[in-house]
C-alpha cells in the first residue's frame, strides 16, 4: 500500500500507509519522483503553521509521473511538474492577473496534500487554475521539481521591476538567495551582484557558480557596514531573519528598492520606517509571495534551457524513510537543495 511521510507535530514525521483512491474532485494521481524541501516546509517543521491540520502532508516543490487521470489533455505516463498555489480562478485579484494573491488561495503542502508521499491526487482546481506543466522529455525530471521555487524567485524580480546594469544585494545564499542572483544576472544583466551569508558551506557554493562578485560573511559585513550602506539599486531579503529587512533598507541607494522575500514565523515583529527616507530618496519597498501560473511555466521553460546548472544545485537526496534526517541536515543549513525520492 502506498506510503506517505505524516508531520504528526513541530519535528516529527511518522511514515505511515496511505490509500485514499482517486474520486470525482480528484482527478489526477501523479506518482511522486521528486519533493524538493523548501524554506517555508522548514519553518513549518520547526514551527508549525495556522494552515495544517495534523497529521499533515506538506511539500510543495513536486515532479512526477501520472498513473491514473480522468482530464483531456492528461495521460497515463505524462510528466507533470505541480507550484502550490491554487487560486479560486473567479475573484478581482485572479482576474487581474494576480492569482497568487487570491484571497480564497489554497495550497499544495497545506490545505491539500502535499508531495512528501508516494502518490498525491491532484484535484480539479489545481488542472482549472493552477500550476500544472507538462516536463518537456528533454528535461530531467529531478531538474522539473525546481519549478516552483524559480516562479517564485521570477515573482520577486518582476516586483522590483530589475534594471539592466544594476546593483544588487543578496541577503541569504540558499536555493532562493541563488535563483534570484541567477535572474538577475542571466535576464537583467546586473553589473554587481553582492551576496551576504552566514554559512561558510553557502558562501563557498555561491563562489563556484559564477553568478556572484562579492561573497560576505554576514558577521563580517555588519561590523563595516557604514561602508557598504546606501551602496545598492536593489536588495532582496532572501532568508527568514527579521534583522535583514532594517539591513536590506539600509543599503539602499537613492531610487533603491527592496524586496522582502523570506517570510518571518508568525507573530512576525515590526521594523522601524523614516519616511522621509522614502520620500526623499524615492524608495520602494515591495513583498512577494508565492507565483502565479505563468511564472511556473516560465520556470520550466527556463529550467529545460539551461538544466545542468540546476540540476547542480541539487546536493542531497533522500529517501522517504529517511525524511526526518534531511529535514534536520536542511534546518542546519548543510545543503542547497535537498530532494525526497519517495
Amino acid at each position: 500500500m502506498p506510503r506517505a511521510a505524516f508531520l504528526k507535530r513541530i519535528k516529527t514525521f511518522d511514515i505511515n500507509e496511505h490509500n485514499h483512491c482517486i474520486d470525482d474532485d480528484d482527478i489526477v494521481r501523479l506518482k511522486v519522483d521528486s519533493c524538493a524541501i523548501c524554506g517555508s516546509d522548514i519553518r513549518i517543521f520547526n514551527k508549525g503553521n495556522e494552515r495544517l491540520t495534523y497529521p499533515a502532508i506538506i511539500g510543495h516543490e513536486i515532479s512526477g509521473i501520472v498513473s491514473e487521470s480522468n482530464v483531456d489533455g492528461f495521460k497515463k505516463g505524462d510528466r507533470l511538474s505541480l507550484g502550490a498555489d491554487i487560486p479560486c480562478g473567479k475573484c478581482h485579484k485572479c482576474i487581474n492577473g494576480t492569482p497568487n494573491l487570491c484571497n480564497d488561495n489554497l495550497a499544495i503542502g497545506y490545505q491539500l496534500q502535499g508531495g512528501f508521499a508516494e502518490y498525491i491526487n491532484i484535484d480539479r482546481r489545481v488542472f482549472d487554475f493552477g500550476p500544472v506543466v507538462k516536463i518537456p522529455d528533454e528535461l530531467d525530471i529531478e531538474a522539473a521539481a525546481l519549478g516552483e521555487p524559480l516562479a517564485c524567485a521570477i515573482n520577486g524580480v518582476e516586483k522590483l521591476n530589475v534594471k539592466t546594469h544594476s546593483r544588487i544585494m543578496i541577503i541569504g545564499g540558499g536555493p532562493i538567495g541563488i535563483m534570484l542572483g541567477y535572474l538577475c544576472k542571466k535576464l537583467k544583466k546586473a553589473a554587481r551582484i553582492d551576496y551576504v551569508e552566514i554559512s561558510d558551506y553557502k558562501r563557498d557554493f555561491i563562489k563556484g557558480l559564477n553568478i556572484s562578485d562579492n561573497t560576505y560573511n554576514y558577521n563580517d559585513f555588519i561590523s563595516k557596514i557604514n561602508k557598504y550602506k546606501r551602496s545598492y539599486d536593489y536588495v532582496f531579503t532572501a532568508c527568514s531573519v527579521f534583522d535583514t529587512h532594517q539591513l536590506g533598507i539600509s543599503l539602499l541607494d537613492n531610487g533603491g528598492s527592496i524586496n522582502f522575500f523570506g517570510g518571518l514565523p508568525n507573530p512576525a515583529p515590526s521594523i522601524e520606517l523614516i519616511t522621509n527616507d522614502l520620500h526623499y530618496k524615492e524608495m520602494t519597498l515591495t513583498g512577494s509571495h508565492g507565483s502565479t501560473p505563468r511564472q511556473h511555466s516560465e520556470a520550466i521553460k527556463m529550467i529545460t534551457k539551461d538544466s545542468a546548472f540546476f540540476l547542480s544545485l541539487i546536493t542531497d537526496r533522500f529517501p522517504l524513510d529517511n525524511i526526518n534526517e534531511a529535514f534536520e541536515i536542511a534546518s542546519r543549513g548543510e545543503s542547497i537543495k535537498i530532494l525526497i525520492k519517495p
